[in-house]
């Protein structure tokens, strides 16, 4: 019985013993981060609207009376001249008139050809008499010639040689593609923001790839329209052969912008459970966890304008996993912040 109860005395002085031991440290965890280092730099914050490409110069040439469409001989591409006749129109009434004499005319002559000798005289008179009257016809029921009031290229035409139109009906499209705008409409609370001759890009989608162009604002019309709460503007950009009227285009206007402040990348800013902005920064070897206040913003970049400063190691990967105080590692070689102009 002693020496069963000394056995388990023995086992549970090594037990304790064991059980007492320190456990070996577990080695903390590093967590691998890449940075910038922060500089001075610009942000531009934009605002982006639907335009449409069009011209300066931009105009229908016109029916000039009801009838019907002769000589037509311009065709999409083609260019004219202020004052080139593009084609004619033969009033409706002129043709009539000019049908009736060309009728007469040619039954006067068919019974002047099959006249016996006693009426032969009679048809003569008849026939020389309805052949004036033809070429009087020739001369007072002529086509009315419709004309380009502009410089340009032709963009569409709705008609074709035999046509029948009506009066002021549209005939041939032409613009002047040496004067390109673009037609855009902008909310009323930006308007004071922009003025005539600020800068903008203009983006337009060309065979599947973006194409960017650089414009200025010519025009910010007065007045807002009461129902979409708009204000008409118009940018000049230089002639290309890309843009042609009736594109469709993206504008980028800049509404404002900061020069030698703090960038930083929008994804490297965090949202706590409060909604407050925070970001991470490498001090030491640890992850540092800042709150700042945030400015203008672009689609990829923000302003700080409180919270950080020059010189600052900002963590831009890999922050989403920081918590302050952290041991962290930066991959790679240091990026610098830097913002070309």
């Amino acid at each position: 019985m002693m020496k069963r109860f000394i056995i388990i005395v023995i086992i549970l002085t090594l037990f304790l013993i064991t059980g007492c031991k320190q456990q070996p440290k577990q080695e903390e965890k590093i967590l691998p981060v890449k940075t910038i280092i922060i500089k001075p730099g610009n942000i531009f914050s934009y605002v982006s609207v639907m335009g449409s490409v069009d011209s300066k110069t931009h105009t229908w040439i016109k029916a000039t009376a009801e009838g019907f469409v002769k000589s037509l001989a311009v065709k999409e591409g083609s260019y004219v001249h202020e004052g080139q006749i593009v084609c004619y129109i033969m009033p409706v009434d002129s043709q009539n008139m000019l049908g009736q004499a060309q009728l007469e005319y040619t039954i006067a002559k068919r019974e002047y050809e099959s006249a016996d000798e006693m009426n032969k005289e009679m048809a003569k008179a008849k026939y020389e008499e309805a052949q004036k009257m033809l070429q009087s016809s020739y001369n007072l029921y002529k086509p009315v010639p419709a004309v380009s009031p502009v410089n340009g290229t032709v963009l569409s035409k709705t008609v074709e040689n035999g046509t029948m139109v009506s009066l002021k009906q549209n005939l041939v499209e032409i613009a002047d593609l040496n004067k390109l705008i673009i037609r855009a409409s902008l909310p009323e609370e930006l308007i004071s923001k922009l003025k005539v001759g600020d800068g903008v890009t203009v983006r337009v989608q060309n065979d599947s790839q973006e194409m960017r162009f650089k414009g200025r604002i010519s025009v910010i019309t007065f007045g807002i329209n009461p129902m979409s709460k708009t204000a008409g503007v118009e940018i000049n950009i230089s002639p290309n052969s890309i843009l042609k009227p009736g594109m469709t285009s993206v504008v980028d206007f800049v509404t404002d912008h900061r020069s030698g402040t703090i960038v930083v990348p929008v994804e490297s800013i965090l949202l706590d459970y409060q909604g407050n902005k925070k970001v991470f920064i490498v001090k030491d070897g640890k992850a540092v966890e800042k709150t700042v206040i945030t400015g203008i913003e672009s689609n990829t970049e923000i302003e700080i304008r409180q919270g950080l400063s020059f010189g600052d190691e900002l963590v831009v990967m890999g922050q989403e996993n920081c918590k302050n105080g952290m041991k962290v590692k930066v991959m790679k070689q240091q990026q610098e912040k830097t913002k070309k102009n």
